[in-house]
């Protein structure tokens, strides 16, 4: 038996004077666990919240397992992310796209003459949605998942079969019934991987079949990776991939459009080299993307909930994308990382990083600096950023952190700052102080998102939790 305690309140400015002070807020979580017989498990997470103005007490998800003749397993499911299963270089299955509070079946085997395999089935919970362009929609879902691979010496082969059905129930603000339709995706799928001593060959092709779009044709995807490939201080990663325009995929962000990465219709290679200079604690790493796409927009679809439109333009473009880095190791702790990233096709972009940072048991510091979008002509045009992080370790139980950062144009300039006391009490206990939003700032070597976004300013609001494991 175990848990978990937050209380949370936060004073945020309203004006130039004025602080609009939150109720606190608690969060409680359960956790129950046993081991009722021999390679058994149950396990079971209960919550109560203030912060969705509710604290009743809710049983969030749990599961039971039972493993047989230790080769084969089966688990009882509710609202548990367990439909998981391999699909090594197109990702066809992300839990959050193919399940929703679902209860559902897991059956697993493994090791039964290089044979293994899983099977799951699952049901979502119904859902009332919100008004969408003056209709309500009750959705239900089912998906199920199999996947079966052997392996023998150097080899594995695999397969799999996906499928995620939909049904709505349609009325207008009225609840005059409109519709019931029902909709299917369905994925089969085969992939080979072959284990070698200097390199690892991978190869998957996979076939969409829907009546949520058109997949009469172009509904295939494929992909061959040279992966982990050596030679001394050189490593090597080479992918090609041809995902065809209507292989749409409900159970993959990769392959859907609204709420995904909308990668159907892409034709190309990407790949990374890595040369570790002999004797030297000196990377140097080169990554790549090349691929010829046609011009989209995905829009969401206002006659179906939860489903998208895709407008091709019918031009296409060459999109290249490079990331070139230096990473120096010195003595003392001390790291440099210099970076140059180019965008060409349908966004060209030049950026350019520089970070040096340093960790001793007392404290952490990082210097960031950037260059984005070199040269560009497109308001706010090109922008300098500069940032600063510490980190220091007062006591055994008292933390300093900060951050700040700056962003400046010729037209145009915005800053933003984070700033936390944290304090150990022990026996998993903690208690923060913080000012400002972390998430603004946060990933500034690797991400332009508070660069490239004006209203990302300084948040003027106090925060205090406590959190307790126990």
């Amino acid at each position: 038996m175990g848990g978990y305690y937050e209380a949370y309140y936060e004073s945020l400015r309203d004006g130039e004077y004025k602080f609009n002070l939150s109720q606190p807020k608690h969060y409680l979580q359960m956790n129950l666990w046993a081991d009722p017989l021999p390679y058994s498990g149950i396990y079971a997470q209960f919550s109560a919240s203030t912060w969705d103005n509710s604290a009743l007490v809710k049983f969030d998800r749990g599961y039971a397992e039972k493993s047989f003749f230790e080769k084969t397993k089966l688990m009882l499911l509710y609202k548990e992310e367990r439909h998981w299963v391999s699909s090594p270089l197109l990702y066809l299955v992300d839990t959050g796209k193919i399940q929703r509070n679902a209860r559902g079946i897991r059956a697993e085997m493994w090791n039964l003459g290089g044979f293994a395999g899983q099977l799951i089935v699952s049901k979502d919970a119904s859902e009332k949605d919100y008004e969408w362009y003056g209709s309500y929609f009750d959705s239900d879902g089912n998906s199920l998942v199999g996947r079966l691979d052997y392996t023998y010496r150097i080899l594995k082969i695999g397969s799999n079969f996906i499928q995620r059905n939909k049904q709505y129930k349609i009325s207008n603000s009225d609840g005059v019934f409109l519709s019931n339709p029902k909709y299917t995706n369905t994925l089969n799928s085969g992939d080979l991987t072959l284990y070698f001593s200097k390199f690892t060959f991978l190869t998957e092709a996979a076939r969409s079949d829907s009546d949520w779009h058109d997949t009469s044709k172009e509904n295939t995807a494929l992909q061959t990776e040279l992966r982990d490939f050596n030679l001394g201080p050189l490593g090597l990663n080479v992918s090609y991939f041809d995902y065809g325009r209507n292989f749409h995929a409900k159970s993959s962000k990769k392959f859907s459009g609204y709420d995904g990465n909308a990668e159907f219709g892409r034709k190309g290679f990407r790949g990374e080299c890595l040369f570790l200079v002999p004797k030297k604690a000196v990377n140097l790493t080169y990554k790549y993307s090349y691929y010829d796409a046609e011009d989209i927009a995905v829009s969401n679809n206002p006659d179906l909930r939860e489903d998208y439109n895709v407008v091709y333009s019918g031009i296409k473009e060459k999109n290249f994308w490079s990331f070139s880095e230096l990473y120096i190791r010195m003595m003392g702790g001390i790291n440099i990382r210099m970076g140059f990233e180019t965008l060409a096709g349908s966004e060209d972009k030049r950026n350019m990083i520089f970070m040096i940072d340093g960790e001793t048991q007392l404290q952490y510091c990082a210097l960031i600096a950037k260059v984005v979008d070199i040269g560009g002509e497109t308001y706010p045009g090109q922008k300098i950023v500069l940032a600063a992080e510490q980190k220091i370790n007062i006591s055994d139980n008292v933390q300093v952190f900060m951050r700040l950062a700056d962003v400046r144009t010729d037209a145009l300039s915005w800053q933003s700052g984070f700033f936390q006391l944290k304090y150990f009490i022990g026996y998993d206990f903690e208690m923060y102080l913080e000012c400002g939003e972390s998430w603004y700032t946060e990933s500034l070597y690797s991400s332009t998102a508070f660069s490239d976004n004006m209203g990302l300013d300084f948040e003027k609001v106090v925060k205090f939790t406590m959190k307790m494991n126990f």
